[in-house]
């Protein structure tokens, strides 16, 4: 039997999109703010018990993913 070690943490994935109704000078308003951010913080809840899921701090490159 080989024993391997168990993934620590969770895996995030998200992506934020704007609304669709919003006009073109939102769009690139938008747009230029996310491309200034380096950092994302994300807080997980749990709905029922409000237990903190996940605290975590993502870095990315400015403007990237």
């Amino acid at each position: 039997m080989v024993l391997r070690p168990r993934p620590r943490g969770v895996a995030l994935l998200f992506s934020i999109e704007a609304p669709a109704a919003i006009s073109s000078a939102e769009t690139d308003a938008l747009s230029t703010a996310f491309a200034l951010v380096d950092t994302y913080h994300v807080i997980v809840l749990d709905s029922l018990t409000e237990t903190t899921l996940v605290d975590a701090t993502l870095n990315v490159a400015a403007g990237g993913s």
